[in-house]
């Protein structure tokens, strides 16, 4: 029941391919690059910096980037899986459609400059790492080039949402012509004995009325003396 068409199956793939990402990104982040001792802390500086008890190996120290991978990870999941749901609904029809593909438009055109810059800091900060000789690179290496792989699997959503918005409104733009020619492909509704639309009921109401007024006349001439 996902998508429509080759444009509605390839935005699924392209769905699942953001998800697959992301959730990549937070296990090599998490089992390779974070390292902290106890659990969760909520406090802002556990966050944003790094210490001996919460060590990221994303950058050299300071700032704590594998929380702002999972901030990421957390933004690009959310909207994957938005994207995804709106395939179930562009089958409700050629509206609905346009209105998914807007929304899909709206969420990738986000998400494009969302992934760009986080790319260009992972990479920025990556560099400064492998630069300081700290451990992991290939970890970092996975991170940041994961993270361009988002940036053109979203790029490609917008050009995706694009002609899907160009498909729908080229479709509903030859069934108004259709229409207005009187040739729409609704128009087999229409045939009913109520309208003078098709010939079977014309000559069906013609006998009808035929009939009726023969049997006035017979009734008539009986009435007369």
């Amino acid at each position: 029941m996902l998508g429509r068409g080759p444009l509605g199956a390839l935005a699924v793939l392209l769905a699942m391919l953001q998800i697959g990402a992301a959730v990549a990104i937070a296990v090599v982040v998490r089992q390779g690059l974070w390292s902290f001792v106890g659990g969760w802390r909520w406090a802002p500086s556990w966050w944003s910096h790094t210490s001996d008890q919460n060590v990221c190996l994303m950058t050299p120290g300071g700032a704590n980037l594998c929380a702002f991978a999972y901030v990421v990870v957390a933004v690009g999941l959310a909207a994957s899986t938005a994207a995804l749901l709106t395939q179930c609904f562009s089958r409700g029809g050629r509206s609905s459609g346009r209105c998914c593909a807007a929304l899909d438009l709206f969420i990738a055109a986000l998400l494009v400059p969302w992934w760009f810059t986080a790319a260009v800091i992972a990479t920025v900060y990556g560099v400064r790492a492998d630069s300081a000789n700290v451990p992991h690179q290939g970890a970092r290496t996975a991170v940041w080039a994961l993270a361009w792989a988002q940036t053109g699997l979203w790029l490609l959503s917008v050009l995706v949402a694009l002609a899907t918005r160009r498909a729908c409104r080229r479709v509903s733009e030859t069934e108004l012509t259709a229409s207005l020619a009187g040739g729409s492909r609704y128009a087999r509704y229409n045939d009913t004995p109520f309208n003078d639309r098709s010939s079977k009921w014309r000559d069906a109401k013609a006998a009808y009325l035929s009939a009726r007024s023969l049997d006035q006349a017979a009734k008539q001439r009986q009435l007369d003396p």
